[in-house]
């Protein structure tokens, strides 16, 4: 019975009309079939970064070495093993590359069976395209070939059947199931459609004589291909539903709606792959084969209609099961309407027009050739069509240095690796065999049990774990847990390797005792942040787009840089240390005061001695009564302890320095990396608020600005790139909020109140989000109040004061955007400068730069000018020409702050005020002069030491500057220089300026990496 099919329709026949089936085919164009082969080749051809490749060739490999491990789709790990052996990754991608371009061919060839030549080759060219949306280098992409070879042979031609085996579906069909479900478990997609194609030729036949034998015998071949299929070591459990199509159901139910995150019927769906055209070119597919069915209802098949329907529906709730639909979808829409057209006739087309037509058809070919090549057509990452297979950089390095780390025997030999996610662990397992690793659910679990930690240990000790692998990467939640669980216990936890994301930790078992087996292993996180090697150091310049010519012949940057990951490993280590910061900040106090103590315990012989010892005493243990408050020298003493925990900062600054390195890093990589800019975000926000730079932004107010405008360029840059990141519109609407412009504040937590739950959004249920949203109620009402006391304050006021009223009334949005649309001259040069700094904080410093030409500095002052273009340039990440501005501020013409001509100045003061101090002739003319002069002098001193606290303060931020983007040599030297406003001498003369302490600070931080060990290899 099955090998009968086809889809003629015998009512067509019995009235006499040509039917489709039995037209003749129209003769194959070679440049046809040159263009959809070659089309389908390059969607294929671009670079395998799936997890899953390792896991099948470690899947290989185990079966090559122990024949006994095979797994389902043991063919298939075979044959990776067996081609990568041989030739390589490159070999896997272009060996699937082929094999999407036979799919092409064998789905243009479907197409025109039933005649036509440009409707054949349009249609297959949308359903390649609609292929091309997922050819992974997975069994998945195998089983859609499997798929397309299968619908070939049932809807090929009708050929003599031999009655009495007639159930039998041939062995074409049987072989191909074969290797089918010994290859994937989608076979049982074409088992149903095997199934919906026999179920509809009995349909078409319309003879209820001859139904239920035919359906008997159709069931007996289904049966057949069913035992076919299950020939493997799976055997019945090939049969299951796909894991896509369980993950849509689950979604489906859970979600309560239509509206599965699967499915590409939904926001994300269209917000994810708005930049790919294979994406979107389901919906013009799908809707032209209703339409086809529609137009040729008179000669409907239910052989056609039926495998649609269920693959449209399926593909409908996962879109990872978008090709299969295509690979059918594209023959039977083409039939459709060949038949249609067919039974309607027409006027023969003139020569010109066929000439016209099939230059159009060759120049859209060649166009969709140019597309493809770079990518186009499938959105980012933008690149030549190259066959390679890339594993991440963190994974190679991870599997470098557990090589050395076993070469040093570092841990025993019978010990085993704990791996967070399966995906790290099929990484790691193929680049670094000789490491033994397991992956325990049950074991994560435990870990992030913090109530009883001493389970999860009995747990460990019984796999025999002796170290823990995590990747920042992974998506597995419970994995992110389990990092966060361990980077929160350095002590039991030590990070013995961090590289791009990829974490190793030892594990100190309390049990064992003993001297530290990592000694000179851990990571020095404190030589990370302030001796830097020239890798760890952020880029000195901005970053740079890629050009859209680029695309053709430059492979594009990684679309997960390492740098992203470290940097959000780094801030995940300083969000785990603020619960432990009182018993950190005790650690440092407690000794630091009992030394204190005892140093001053010989000058006690007097009688101040003893209120010395017992305010000394006090700091090293207030004295507290219960139900009672504090005495006055224990509230002192817990107010000296509170000021150097206020100090010290909730985490360390440094590793917050090495985590923007590291996201600067990324951003160089790849521009267009929106998360790395949310996390480059994340971190300035974190400077000022968890770190000792809290404490050096009260000295330094321009510090809070300088991480403001930082910040508010990086998250708005996220947003741009990606407009539906709800954790980016998240921190902007908090940071708006944070300097009261409150009508950008309201836009950007409208917009995360307006994304999806699953993709960030608020939940129901969620108390802080619930907050959230209450805070944006009263938000928009107070925005509305103000709007109106602007509306009525403003009115026949200049555009200048008009704007100066709205950045006053907190519409920083609104005075922003009412001085872009005026002239210049409209708002004069107060005007500028307010609207240049709003542009600064409002995450544009690319304008500002723009704007800020040489020939506006003498309208702005050259303090402003070079302040303005330095701010830019360090929210671009563009260290070395913020440096050169500095250097502008601090002594012009020179990068050096020392000697300074201030000093000149003073020295001119000084002499005249000597020389007006001279005997005159008259002494009440003498009094008045000198009276004056000593005032001029005082004034004038005073701008004078203004001006060099306004000096040193920029050699400050300058030094802070330089400790960020990682050049150390730089900050010690601004450091110094500030400093030198300030020598410390027995005579006095100090100058006060607000970032001494600050000044001091920097340095200590840069002389406690000096101090430390040198890692061991």
């Amino acid at each position: 019975m099955l090998s009968q099919l086809s889809v003629s329709s015998p009512r067509a026949e019995e009235k006499g009309r040509l039917s489709v089936a039995s037209s003749r085919p129209a003769p194959a164009l070679p440049f046809a079939l040159a263009f959809i082969g070659l089309f389908g080749v390059l969607l294929a051809s671009f670079p395998g970064r799936d997890s899953d490749i390792w896991r099948h060739l470690v899947a290989g490999r185990e079966l090559v070495s122990r024949p006994g491990t095979i797994g389902p789709a043991w063919l298939y790990d075979l044959a990776t093993y067996a081609v990568h052996s041989a030739a390589g990754g490159g070999a896997l991608v272009l060996a699937k590359a082929l094999v999407v371009g036979a799919i092409a061919l064998l789905v243009f060839q479907m197409s025109r069976a039933r005649g036509g030549r440009l409707l054949p080759l349009a249609i297959s060219g949308l359903a390649v395209l609609a292929l091309g949306s997922r050819v992974l280098l997975q069994p998945a992409t195998f089983s859609v070939f499997f798929l397309t070879v299968t619908a070939w042979l049932l809807f090929r031609d009708p050929r003599p059947v031999d009655r009495a085996r007639s159930w039998w579906p041939g062995w074409y069909l049987v072989v191909l199931f074969v290797v089918w479900g010994n290859v994937d478990q989608n076979v049982v997609i074409g088992v149903c459609v095997v199934a919906l194609i026999a179920f509809g030729r009995l349909l078409d036949a319309r003879s209820p004589s001859a139904f239920w034998p035919g359906a008997g015998r159709a069931t007996a071949g289904i049966v057949v291909l069913v035992v076919a299929a299950c020939a493997g070591p799976a055997h019945i459990h090939n049969l299951q539903v796909p894991v896509e199509l369980k993950r849509a159901l689950a979604a489906l139910r859970e979600e309560g709606v239509g509206g599965s995150v699967n499915s590409p019927f939904t926001r994300e769906f269209v917000a994810n792959f708005r930049e790919s055209p294979a994406a979107l070119s389901y919906f013009p597919l799908l809707g032209l084969g209703a339409v086809s069915f529609l137009l040729n209802r008179r000669a409907w098949h239910w052989a056609w209609a039926l495998p649609w329907i269920g693959l449209a529906l399926v593909s409908g709730l996962q879109a990872r099961l978008v090709p299969f639909f295509a690979v059918v979808a594209g023959p039977v829409t083409t039939w459709n309407l060949v038949a249609y057209f067919a039974g309607r006739g027409g006027a023969p087309v003139r020569p010109r027009t066929r000439f016209a037509l099939r230059g159009l058809t060759v120049a859209l070919a060649v166009g969709f050739l140019v597309a493809a090549w770079p990518g186009w057509l499938q959105g980012p990452p933008f690149e030549p069509r190259r066959w390679a297979v890339e594993p991440p950089s963190a994974v190679l390095d991870g599997a470098a240095f557990l090589r050395r780390a076993h070469a040093s025997n570092l841990w025993p030999q019978e010990s085993r690796t704990l791996y967070l996610s399966s995906e790290t662990a099929s990484e790691l397992a193929w680049f670094c065999p000789e490491d033994h690793g397991l992956r325990d659910e049950g074991a994560v679990k435990e870990l992030l049990k913090t109530e009883d930690p001493e389970k999860a240990r009995q747990q460990l000790r019984a796999l025999g774990v002796s170290r823990v692998v995590a990747f920042a990467a992974e998506s597995d939640s419970s994995a992110r847990e389990a990092l966060a669980r361990l980077l929160a216990d350095p002590d039991e936890w030590p990070v013995l390797h961090l590289a791009g994301g990829l974490v190793v930790f030892g594990w100190c078992d309390p049990a064992r005792g003993g001297a530290d087996s990592y000694n000179g292993w851990e990571v020095d996180f404190t030589r990370l942040a302030f001796r830097p090697s020239i890798e760890e150091r952020a880029p000195p310049v901005r970053p740079e787009s890629r050009r859209w010519w680029d695309a053709f012949w430059k492979p594009a940057p990684a679309p997960r840089p390492a740098g992203r990951d470290e940097a959000l490993v780094l801030l995940g280590k300083t969000e785990s240390m603020l619960g432990s910061a009182p018993q950190r900040h005790l650690r440092v106090w407690a000794p630091g005061q009992m030394g204190g103590l005892v140093g001053a315990a010989s000058g006690w012989s007097t009688p101040a001695g003893a209120l010395d010892a017992t305010i000394r005493g006090a700091f090293v243990r207030p004295p507290l009564v219960r139900n009672a408050p504090p005495p006055q020298v224990a509230q002192l003493a817990l107010g000296f302890e509170q000021r150097f925990e206020y100090d010290r900062g909730p985490a360390p600054v440094g590793i917050l320095y090495a985590a923007a390195r590291a996201a600067r890093r990324a951003v160089a990589e790849n521009p267009n990396d929106a998360t790395a800019y949310f996390a480059l975000g994340q971190i300035y926000a974190a400077l000022v608020r968890t770190t000792s730079e809290q404490s050096w932004a009260g000295r330094v107010p321009d510090l809070v600005r300088l991480r403001q405008i930082q910040a508010s360029a990086a998250l708005n840059r996220a947003v741009t790139l990606n407009p539906n990141m709800a954790e980016a519109h998240l921190a902007l609407g908090r940071l708006y909020l944070t300097i009261k412009y409150l009508d950008l504040a309201a836009v950007h937590l409208r917009a995360y109140r307006d994304i999806p739950a699953s993709r960030g959004g608020p939940k129901k249920g969620d108390r802080q989000a619930e907050a959230i949203l209450s805070e944006l109620d009263r938000l928009t009402k107070e925005v509305d109040a103000q709007t109106r006391a602007f509306a009525s304050e403003s009115t026949r006021s200049s555009v200048g004061d008009r704007a100066l009223l709205a950045d006053r009334l907190g519409l920083a949005g609104a005075a922003r955007d009412l001085l872009l649309k005026s002239d210049v001259s409209a708002f004069g040069t107060q005007g500028m400068e307010l609207e240049l700094n709003l542009l600064l904080r409002t995450g544009r410093p690319e304008d500002v730069l723009e704007w800020t030409t040489p020939e506006l500095e003498g309208s702005l002052g050259g303090f402003t000018y070079h302040w303005l273009r330095a701010q830019s340039h360090i929210a671009l990440g563009d260290y070395a020409a913020a440096d050169t501005e500095l250097g502008e501020i601090i002594e012009p013409g020179s990068l050096l702050v020392v000697p300074s001509p201030v000093g000149t100045e003073v020295a001119g003061v000084v002499s005249k005020a000597l020389l007006d101090a001279q005997p005159g002739t008259s002494f009440t003319s003498q009094v008045v002069m000198r009276a004056l002069s000593e005032f001029d002098l005082r004034t004038r001193m005073t701008q004078i030491g203004l001006k060099l606290g306004q000096v040193a303060d920029m050699s400050v931020l300058r030094g802070v500057v330089a400790l960020e983007a990682g050049t150390i040599d730089r900050a010690r030297d601004s450091f110094r220089a500030a400093l030198t406003y300030s020598p410390n001498r027995w005579g006095g003369g100090e100058l006060e300026f607000p970032g001494r302490w600050v000044a001091w600070a920097g340095l200590a931080l840069i002389g406690s990496a000096d101090a430390k060990p040198v890692r061991a290899p």
